[in-house]
Formats: C-alpha cells, sequence, structure tokens
C-alpha cells in the first residue's frame, strides 16, 4: 500500500479524525490542531495575523485583489504555538483580501 513512500514520511489527519493510532502503516501520524485565527490588524497600512500552529508545518500566507487570483506573500513555521506574520509589501491594491494554508 505505501511501498514506494520514503522512510521519514509522515501521515497529517485532521483532529477529530478516529480510527488511527501512534502509527498507519508503520508511518507516525500526527494530528493536526485545527486552524484558529487569534488576532489580525491593519495598522499603519500592514496587515498583521496571528494563528495556532503545528510544530513542523510550514504555512504560506496568501493574498488576493479579487478572491480569485492568489499570490504567495509569505510563509511562517510553525512551532505548536501561536505564531504571527506581517506583510510588509506597499498596498498594491485598493482592497487586499488574506488566506492561511498548510504549504504542499
Amino acid at each position: 500500500m505505501f511501498s514506494s513512500v520514503p522512510e521519514d514520511a509522515k501521515i497529517f489527519i485532521n483532529s477529530g479524525a478516529t480510527g488511527f493510532g501512534e502509527k498507519f502503516a508503520h508511518l507516525p501520524v500526527i494530528i493536526l490542531k485545527e486552524l484558529k485565527i487569534n488576532t489580525f490588524s491593519k495598522i499603519d497600512s500592514r496587515f498583521t495575523i496571528s494563528f495556532e500552529s503545528n510544530s513542523g508545518i510550514s504555512y504560506t500566507i496568501e493574498a488576493s485583489h479579487d478572491l480569485k487570483e492568489w499570490g504567495k506573500v509569505g510563509e511562517v513555521q510553525g512551532t505548536g504555538s501561536s505564531v504571527e506574520f506581517t506583510d510588509w509589501r506597499e498596498a498594491l491594491f485598493q482592497k487586499q483580501y488574506y488566506r492561511v494554508k498548510m504549504a504542499e
């Protein structure tokens, strides 16, 4: 089933999933915390967001002016606790939307 998967691979599952132990097919199982936004603000034209992270997981911060096309504006390494990202770019559009995703 997982014969071609590298030995250092991990299985990530969402919190609340059932039927998993500490290992699945000899691979370690990591239960992800739900992505929870703690705070966000826009002061002096800078957008800052703080969110709960999973240790060892990278998060991509993306921005869009139209909710159709998204571009990466930064990346944050998860610590297992709250992390913060500030967009230091000059404002390109009158309105800007942001989202946080686990990096692929």
